[in-house]
């Protein structure tokens, strides 16, 4: 901003000392105001962009080393520029991301949460018992409190809604720590100990629709 005043000020400086030396000032204007539409015009996605660093500025949704999903891309933001953004994704890839399309994307702060956490639906069909239903959850439940990686405080796992051709079984976990590799790999493990659970009880799950 102080960079364009500077520039608005040379500007009427020059033209009123090419008045004073008796110039076509009126012509010169007119030129100038049409170059400045071709610039105008040539830069526009600059102007996008530079606006756009402009409104992160001022909303602030992320800060460096926050870990983002905005646009399709999902990571942890390394540089807020004048006209990009990075993020380092998961792979390790360096994506750079116009400011024009953060502004106006929908952007997810996952750095924010206070704890991370994963919504599972699963499908368990009609044709198994209460019995065995009960026991499936009950199963989980103490699959969640065993382990060191879930959080069982905010652990939840409830029979949710009726959709055939099978019932939905909803599981919110929570992770202890806010950590992609350390999520992926708690992920992995409870998945198979479900999976486990499941062959044990003889029932096999679906995904629900």
């Amino acid at each position: 901003i102080g960079a364009i005043v500077r520039l608005a000020v040379v500007i009427i400086g020059l033209i009123l000392v090419a008045e004073n030396l008796d110039f076509n000032v009126t012509g010169l204007i007119a030129g100038l105001g049409i170059g400045g539409i071709a610039i105008a015009l040539a830069s526009q996605e600059t102007l996008s962009n530079f606006f756009g660093s402009l409104v992160l500025l001022i909303e602030q949704p992320f800060k460096a080393e926050d870990r983002v999903e905005v646009d399709g891309v999902k990571g942890t933001v390394k540089e807020v520029g004048f006209r990009s953004t990075r993020i380092l994704t998961y792979d390790n890839s360096l994506i750079t991301v116009p400011n024009a399309t953060i502004a106006k994307a929908h952007i997810t702060n996952i750095g924010t949460r206070r704890r991370p956490t994963w919504l599972v639906d699963m499908g368990v069909p009609y044709s198994n018992r209460a019995e065995k239903v009960e026991k499936l959850c009950a199963g989980i439940a103490d699959i969640s409190g065993k382990s060191e990686s879930l959080d069982n405080e905010e652990f939840k796992v409830s029979l949710f809604e009726i959709k055939p051709p099978s019932l939905t079984l909803r599981i919110i976990v929570a992770f202890k720590e806010d950590d992609f590799a350390y999520e992926t790999d708690a992920r992995h493990q409870f998945i198979l100990e479900v999976l486990k659970l499941a062959d044990e009880l003889e029932i096999e799950l679906e995904v629900p629709n």
